[in-house]
Protein backbone atom coordinates (compact mmCIF):
# COMPACT_ATOMS: atom_id res chain seq x y z
CA UNK A 1 0.00 0.00 0.00
CA UNK A 2 0.98 3.60 -0.54
CA UNK A 3 1.24 5.88 2.49
CA UNK A 4 -0.19 9.34 1.80
CA UNK A 5 1.34 12.03 3.99
CA UNK A 6 -1.18 14.80 4.67
CA UNK A 7 -0.73 17.92 6.86
CA UNK A 8 -2.67 18.22 10.10
CA UNK A 9 -6.43 17.96 9.76
CA UNK A 10 -8.21 21.32 9.61
CA UNK A 11 -5.31 23.25 8.09
CA UNK A 12 -5.58 25.15 4.80
CA UNK A 13 -2.82 22.98 3.39
CA UNK A 14 -4.74 19.82 4.29
CA UNK A 15 -7.81 20.99 2.34
CA UNK A 16 -5.68 21.59 -0.78
CA UNK A 17 -3.91 18.27 -0.33
CA UNK A 18 -7.18 16.38 -0.08
CA UNK A 19 -8.47 18.05 -3.26
CA UNK A 20 -5.19 17.23 -5.00
CA UNK A 21 -5.45 13.59 -3.88
CA UNK A 22 -8.97 13.42 -5.34
CA UNK A 23 -7.66 14.88 -8.62
CA UNK A 24 -4.85 12.30 -8.61
CA UNK A 25 -7.34 9.47 -8.08
CA UNK A 26 -9.40 10.79 -11.00
CA UNK A 27 -6.23 10.99 -13.10
CA UNK A 28 -5.38 7.34 -12.32
CA UNK A 29 -8.96 6.34 -13.15
CA UNK A 30 -8.53 8.00 -16.53
CA UNK A 31 -5.16 6.29 -17.03
CA UNK A 32 -6.79 2.93 -16.45
CA UNK A 33 -9.54 3.76 -18.97
CA UNK A 34 -9.04 0.71 -21.21
CA UNK A 35 -8.34 -1.46 -18.19
CA UNK A 36 -11.96 -1.77 -17.14
CA UNK A 37 -11.28 -4.71 -14.82
CA UNK A 38 -9.45 -2.36 -12.42
CA UNK A 39 -11.39 -0.69 -9.63
CA UNK A 40 -8.84 0.14 -6.90
CA UNK A 41 -7.47 3.70 -6.74
CA UNK A 42 -4.44 2.64 -4.71
CA UNK A 43 -1.47 3.31 -6.99
CA UNK A 44 0.45 0.12 -6.37
CA UNK A 45 -2.62 -2.07 -6.57
CA UNK A 46 -3.28 -0.63 -10.02
CA UNK A 47 0.31 -1.12 -11.08
CA UNK A 48 0.58 -4.76 -10.09
CA UNK A 49 -1.51 -5.77 -13.08
CA UNK A 50 1.23 -6.27 -15.67
CA UNK A 51 -1.18 -6.33 -18.60
CA UNK A 52 -1.78 -2.58 -18.32
CA UNK A 53 1.81 -1.39 -18.27
CA UNK A 54 2.30 -0.94 -21.98
CA UNK A 55 -1.16 0.32 -22.80
CA UNK A 56 -1.54 4.03 -23.46
CA UNK A 57 -4.75 4.63 -21.60
CA UNK A 58 -5.56 8.15 -22.72
CA UNK A 59 -4.33 10.82 -25.08
CA UNK A 60 -3.92 14.57 -24.94
CA UNK A 61 -2.92 15.55 -28.45
CA UNK A 62 0.05 13.33 -29.22
CA UNK A 63 0.92 12.73 -25.57
CA UNK A 64 -0.11 9.48 -23.92
CA UNK A 65 0.08 8.36 -20.33
CA UNK A 66 -0.44 5.03 -18.63
CA UNK A 67 -0.41 3.76 -15.07
CA UNK A 68 2.92 2.14 -15.93
CA UNK A 69 4.36 5.57 -16.78
CA UNK A 70 3.31 6.78 -13.34
CA UNK A 71 4.95 3.80 -11.65
CA UNK A 72 8.24 4.21 -13.57
CA UNK A 73 8.37 7.91 -12.62
CA UNK A 74 7.53 7.08 -9.02
CA UNK A 75 9.74 4.03 -8.41
CA UNK A 76 12.05 3.57 -11.40
CA UNK A 77 10.40 0.23 -12.12
CA UNK A 78 7.59 -0.66 -14.49
CA UNK A 79 6.33 -3.35 -12.12
CA UNK A 80 6.12 -4.09 -8.44
CA UNK A 81 8.92 -6.54 -7.52
CA UNK A 82 7.67 -10.05 -6.64
CA UNK A 83 8.72 -9.55 -3.00
CA UNK A 84 7.50 -5.94 -2.95
CA UNK A 85 9.49 -2.76 -2.61
CA UNK A 86 12.20 -2.55 0.08
CA UNK A 87 10.13 0.01 2.00
CA UNK A 88 6.64 1.48 1.89
CA UNK A 89 6.03 3.84 -1.07
CA UNK A 90 4.91 7.33 -0.05
CA UNK A 91 3.01 10.21 -1.60
CA UNK A 92 3.50 13.72 -0.28
CA UNK A 93 2.54 17.16 -1.51
CA UNK A 94 4.57 20.08 -2.85
CA UNK A 95 3.88 23.48 -1.33
CA UNK A 96 4.01 26.80 -3.09
CA UNK A 97 4.16 27.33 -6.81
CA UNK A 98 5.54 23.93 -7.85
CA UNK A 99 3.93 23.00 -11.17
CA UNK A 100 5.10 19.43 -11.81
CA UNK A 101 5.49 16.25 -9.80
CA UNK A 102 8.85 15.25 -8.43
CA UNK A 103 9.95 11.87 -7.19
CA UNK A 104 12.67 10.09 -5.33
CA UNK A 105 13.05 6.59 -6.70
CA UNK A 106 15.41 5.66 -3.84
CA UNK A 107 12.80 6.65 -1.28
CA UNK A 108 9.96 5.51 -3.55
CA UNK A 109 8.26 8.84 -2.95
CA UNK A 110 6.02 10.83 -5.28
CA UNK A 111 5.49 14.54 -4.57
CA UNK A 112 2.40 16.10 -6.15
CA UNK A 113 1.87 19.86 -6.62
CA UNK A 114 -1.16 21.31 -4.83
CA UNK A 115 -1.57 24.52 -6.81
CA UNK A 116 -4.15 23.18 -9.28
CA UNK A 117 -7.81 23.77 -8.44
CA UNK A 118 -9.00 23.06 -11.99
CA UNK A 119 -8.82 19.37 -12.96
CA UNK A 120 -7.94 20.05 -16.62
CA UNK A 121 -4.84 22.02 -15.60
CA UNK A 122 -3.94 19.31 -13.07
CA UNK A 123 -4.24 16.59 -15.71
CA UNK A 124 -2.05 18.52 -18.14
CA UNK A 125 0.61 18.91 -15.43
CA UNK A 126 0.48 15.19 -14.62
CA UNK A 127 0.93 14.21 -18.28
CA UNK A 128 3.90 16.57 -18.55
CA UNK A 129 5.34 15.25 -15.28
CA UNK A 130 5.16 11.61 -16.27
CA UNK A 131 5.91 11.90 -20.00
CA UNK A 132 7.71 15.23 -20.39
CA UNK A 133 11.19 13.72 -20.19
CA UNK A 134 13.38 11.16 -21.92
CA UNK A 135 12.53 8.45 -19.43
CA UNK A 136 14.06 7.00 -16.30
CA UNK A 137 17.83 6.80 -16.48
CA UNK A 138 18.01 8.76 -19.74
CA UNK A 139 18.93 12.13 -18.23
Amino acid sequence: MVKVEFCNEGSNSRTRQEQTWIHFGDFLDKCEGVCTHLDNKELLSLCTLHSCFSEACFSEGETTCSVGDVLVFFSGSNCVPPVGFPHQPKVSFLKGEARLCTSSTCEIRLRIPTQYVDYAAFEEAMILSFNGNDGFGAV
